[in-house]
């Protein structure tokens, strides 16, 4: 149960109550100490204990801006201490608007400001519905065709959506869910160091972190990763330094599915394989991109609405580990659709 506002102003007025008796008592109690600046000191120490008590107020009541959070919207998260709050957003987006679809998408989403994980609002699922519904896409402006190339490899796999088990690794807007609802996906669970915090009308949408998701065995018909896992061990998004934290992601990918559960599963590629910008991302060249599928059949990939076949059409224009003249190496990633093995 939330606490009530009523509540936390008492335990606020009361902390504020005894730190001022405390410093007046002992301003009396020193007899060098005149009365009159005793009174003053007290004053003084109210107007400060009253800021100090609006700022206290604002830290437990967990109230984001109205232009965030729509009337009746609950947006909810358990604390460190084991109790429900409300969330509270941040002044400045979760992401630049290239990550997005659109700039009002860009403007709506951010991160909650103790936990710094992204709160997804039914005003996001809106925004992406009218775009969706005015005939525009989706897709974020960083990587072009994204979303008609997972929906296309979603149709590719063939599953029954409505009665599969679907999941997206790693993800800070929800663009890629609602690709999955599109495609008849009824529930839609989100894993991620940052996992999102679901705000209220947004049911279809279940959030959970990555240690619990290291208890799924075997559950999962379908994961979805975009541009996620060549970040897993170099620490950008505050997850563990670890030099095959890539690997071992996908290990745990692997673990989750169902037997012949499927992945899709976009990461940059190249001629070679390098981290760009000290900790930024991976890139994927041949013998690391073997690494990462060791235990997958590599059915085939999308890229830009055309489907090619598995690793005997890596070198089909555009080939999977040639250099792009069109977008630099991290903007380049085919979606893989990968089936397990074993």
């Amino acid at each position: 149960m939330l606490s009530t506002e009523r509540q936390k102003k008492r335990w606020v007025l009361f902390i504020a109550a005894c730190l001022c008796s405390t410093c007046f008592i002992q301003d009396i109690n020193d007899k060098r100490t005149p009365v009159s600046q005793s009174l003053r000191r007290l004053s003084d120490h109210s107007s400060h204990l009253r800021s100090s008590s609006r700022q206290l107020m604002s830290l437990a009541s967990f109230q984001g801006p109205a232009t965030i959070v729509r009337k009746g919207e609950q947006c909810t998260l358990i604390n460190n201490l084991g109790v429900e709050v409300l969330a509270q957003p941040g002044v400045e987006p979760a992401t630049n608007g290239a990550q997005v679809a659109s700039s009002t998408l860009s403007n709506q989403l951010h991160l909650d400001i103790h936990t710094k994980r992204p709160i997804w609002t039914s005003g996001i699922i809106a925004e992406l519905d009218k775009i969706v519904a005015s005939g525009g896409s989706i897709s974020c402006h960083h990587y072009p065709h994204s979303a008609e190339d997972v929906a296309l490899a979603v149709q590719k796999i063939g599953l029954d959506m409505k009665h599969s088990k679907v999941g997206v690794v790693s993800s800070i807007s929800p663009w890629v869910e609602h690709v999955l609802r599109s495609q008849g996906a009824s529930h839609v669970i989100t894993i991620d160091y940052n996992e999102p915090i679901v705000c209220s009308g947004i049911e279809w949408i279940e959030s959970k972190s990555v240690p619990s998701f290291g208890d799924e065995v075997g559950t999962f018909d379908l994961l979805v990763s975009f541009s996620g896992i060549e970040h897993s061990g170099l620490g950008r998004y505050g997850d563990p330094i670890n030099p095959n934290g890539d690997l071992e992601a996908m290990q745990q990918m692997h673990r989750a599915l169902a037997p012949r559960g499927y992945l899709l599963l976009a990461i940059p590629t190249a001629d070679r394989n390098y981290v760009e910008g000290g900790n930024a991302h991976r890139v994927y060249g041949p013998d690391r991109m073997a690494q990462m599928l060791e235990h997958f059949e590599f059915v085939g990939r999308v890229w830009d609405g055309q489907v090619f076949g598995g690793w005997e059409h890596v070198d089909s224009t555009p080939g999977l580990f040639t250099t792009s003249d069109e977008l630099p190496f991290w903007q380049f990633q085919n979606v893989l659709i990968l089936r397990k093995m074993g």
